[in-house]
């Protein structure tokens, strides 16, 4: 069983219009016949989307999983994670996680709630991108524990459903941030580790690949393959982007990110 690797794509914005974001916002553009695309080789290639529960269940011996299991996410809660990729999905038969920054649903550019409760509905699962988008790091534990539980209670409020994952906004990611994640009650969290998930994943240390706008097939197909290499190369640049981040502290790194992420891929 701990064998089975199991791919999590991280998405941001499907949208043929890449020159309406910034900079930093760029690389995560992806137009939606290119989403397309990918969607339709895996679907040709036989692989078959599961939720992190399912995932988890797997893990702990109680679920069996198809034979090409993947996962799907999306972090912000942008607006064309309905208007574009949810429609994609629904055409191939998959399903994903979206993962939303409650204090930006209703606000343009941004998933409406009605739109947020519409996928849920139709099969996709959400979960929290905390309350402000702000990087879990730079809080102090007060702070953290406000945004992580008042994030959780908003999105449960609303939509009547058990809010059980965070992903942690730009990846960034700590001890401190797991055990608070723990006691607000969610049962995993994606964090900045690059990788593919096995059943001896920590729950709380979720791996995902970012796919970005100048990604082609052949790269995509190598993400969702067990290359060894591609992965090894995945982990090298993002220990020298960790580097980076220890080095310039999380503002001097984010005026840098968006270089450093065409030039490493």
């Amino acid at each position: 069983m701990a064998a089975k690797r199991i791919p999590m794509l991280l998405y941001h914005v499907i949208d043929d219009h890449p020159e309406r974001y910034s900079v930093k916002e760029g690389p995560y553009v992806l137009s939606e016949e290119v989403f397309r695309l990918q969607m339709e080789l895996l679907h040709a290639e036989g692989y078959r989307t599961i939720g992190i529960e399912e995932f988890l269940l797997f893990r702990e011996g109680r679920m069996r999983i198809p034979d090409k299991p993947i996962i799907i996410s999306f972090d912000d809660g942008h607006v064309t994670n309905y208007t574009a990729a949810h429609r994609v999905l629904r055409r191939y038969g998959f399903s994903a996680i979206f993962f939303v920054t409650v204090s930006l649903v209703g606000k343009p550019g941004s998933l409406a709630w009605e739109q947020v409760e519409a996928m849920l509905s139709e099969g996709e699962e959400i979960g929290s991108h905390m309350l402000t988008h702000r990087p879990p790091t730079e809080l102090g534990d007060e702070e953290l524990r406000y945004e992580l539980s008042e994030s959780k209670r908003i999105l449960e409020d609303r939509l009547g459903v058990e809010i059980k994952f965070l992903s942690s906004p730009t990846g960034y990611y700590n001890k401190a941030v797991e055990r608070i994640a723990r006691e607000a009650g969610y049962k995993g969290a994606c964090t900045g580790r690059v990788g593919w998930n096995n059943a001896d994943t920590d729950p709380f240390a979720l791996r995902r690949i970012a796919v970005k706008r100048w990604h082609g097939l052949e790269a995509f197909k190598s993400f969702v393959e067990p290359r060894p290499l591609t992965l090894l190369r995945h982990r090298v640049c993002q220990m020298f982007r960790g580097s980076a981040r220890r080095c310039l502290g999380v503002k001097g790194y984010e005026l840098i990110r968006s270089s450093l992420l065409r030039f490493m891929g």
